[in-house]
């Protein structure tokens, strides 16, 4: 359903479209009867076409109504309009988090006061038995006053249809902060899952980066499953080990490791970061949907903190960084196009240049070897022998001698054909095993487990990821044909 600036939805004037993502559209609209402004959330058609989807929805709905936090997005109405889901909630003028990170920044001490409010929204509500699912930068709101809300509580839960399974569950979670057992397709979750989520934001406010990306959604997934995070003072070397131990406890593969509350979380980093005299946060390094970063400017500094002559110095330091990137990147591009990508042939012969060079620089080698243990053993036997001291030249020197031509057999002679045969016959052999291997481009995965084996669907259908690492719309309405096959073959 697209509506349009003036429409009437259920007793509401539609302002704008706010936004949409994987599970519903937004819209700003206007309660002429109570004169507020509102946020009319719509559920997508696809999730209206299982069967026990409108009776799950008022069931969870009702609960989530009953979350009242001062830091909680409140519920006023839900809903159905022609036969389409809808939840109204307050409207927050202002951004989300992940906007005002990417775009103004922020400061250390604003973080820490929003994350630990943020902290004791999340913790009331699982107290009160609901979970989030899908705790993300861009579910979390800011407004004018520079208070933060967290938005669409349990709205995973309502939308999740189905058996579980990874493919699917990626849909009600993001890529870049599901927790493990998402990805694992668990339907058993627990508080821990939020404050995984809540602890990979927190890690990327103080490194610049998310925990883990990669080229595709299920690399990401992957990388959360098996993959220890890299430790934050790596990244960003004001940490400190104990901030380290507290966000890698945070985001431990494991449930039953992890801290079981935002705010015990937030309690442990607030120590850390106090003993660890850390002032300001780096720039913000956002992952895009195919996990590649591209850096942002965010400025770490507020201009009610500095006089006018400091302020004046910032703004001039900012600006010369701008025109530096600025030339670095044209010539940089100005570079690449004065330098043509090399043909085939050149790079042909560029490999083989590189294997003769091994070659020789083998041979020279074990040429000079030869010749010195020579002098060395013709040495030993003119002295009338006694201890065979040249032993120990010939022995070191020829494990030298020897790893040498091993790395010289793997890289350019028969070994390296042998590992590509190998490395060939392996990505064959999985991509008739998995389907998931089976994509074609960084930015698509398989995601219909259904339709992959049925003979009426021998092409698999692809997920693209929009900015906020969510399904795209496109998806969406390419996928509900596809479901209501499904909801009748289980019929």
């Amino acid at each position: 359903m697209t509506l349009n600036t003036g429409d009437d939805f259920a007793g509401y004037k539609i302002v704008e479209r706010i936004g949409s993502g994987g599970m519903a559209t937004v819209y700003q609209a206007y309660h002429e009867r109570l004169d507020r402004q509102v946020a009319v959330k719509i559920l997508h058609e696809s999730f209206v076409r299982d069967d026990s989807f409108l009776e799950r929805f008022e069931r969870e709905a009702r609960i989530i109504a009953r979350l009242e936090h001062p830091h909680i997005v409140p519920i006023y109405d839900y809903a159905e309009f022609d036969g389409q889901p809808y939840i109204v909630m307050k409207f927050i003028e202002g951004g989300t988090l992940k906007r005002r990170a990417i775009k103004e920044g922020i400061a250390l001490d604003d973080m820490v006061r929003m994350m630990s409010m943020l902290a004791d929204g999340l913790t009331y509500a699982h107290e009160m038995g609901v979970l989030h699912r899908d705790v993300k930068p861009s579910n979390i709101l800011i407004d004018e006053r520079d208070l933060p809300y967290i938005s669409d509580f349990g709205l995973a839960r309502i939308a999740q249809v189905g058996d579980s399974t990874i493919s699917h569950d990626m849909m009600l979670g993001t890529p870049f902060y599901i927790s493990p057992e998402q990805a694992r397709g668990e339907r058993d979750l627990s508080p821990a899952t939020d404050v995984y989520a809540f602890a990979v934001i927190l890690y990327e406010l103080l490194t610049g980066q998310a925990p883990f990306g990669g080229d595709t959604a299920y690399a990401i997934v992957h990388e959360h499953i098996y993959t220890p995070p890299t430790p934050p003072s790596q990244i960003n070397a004001e940490l400190t080990s104990a901030l380290d131990a507290v966000l890698l406890k945070a985001l431990a593969k494991e449930p039953s490791q992890r801290y079981q509350t935002a705010t015990a979380l937030m309690r442990d980093l607030k120590l850390a970061l106090a003993e660890s005299g850390v002032t300001r946060l780096p720039p913000l390094h956002v992952a895009n949907f195919d996990g590649r970063r591209k850096p942002h400017l965010a400025f770490d500094f507020e201009a009610k903190d500095y006089g006018l002559g400091d302020l004046s110095q910032k703004i001039d330091q900012s600006i010369r960084k701008g025109v530096e990137f600025a030339s670095e990147m044209a010539d940089h591009f100005d570079k690449k196009k004065k330098q043509p990508p090399p043909s085939p042939e050149e790079l042909i012969r560029q490999r083989v240049q590189k294997k003769l060079k091994a070659r020789s620089d083998f041979l020279q080698h074990l040429t000079v070897f030869l010749a010195i243990n020579g002098i060395c053993w013709l040495l030993w036997i003119f002295n009338r022998g006694g201890f065979p001291w040249p032993i120990f030249v010939t022995a070191t020197w020829g494990i030298g001698l020897v790893n040498q031509y091993v790395d010289y057999y793997y890289k350019h002679g028969r070994g390296a054909d042998q590992g590509e045969e190998e490395i060939e016959s392996e990505i064959t052999r999985q991509m008739k095993v998995s389907p998931w291997l089976n994509h074609s481009g960084p930015d698509e995965v398989y995601t219909d487990e259904d339709d992959l084996s049925g003979a009426d669907n021998k092409r698999a259908l692809t997920a693209r990821l929009n900015d906020d690492g969510e399904f795209s719309d496109s998806f969406i309405e390419e996928t509900e044909g596809g479901g209501a096959r499904r909801a009748q073959r289980r019929r």
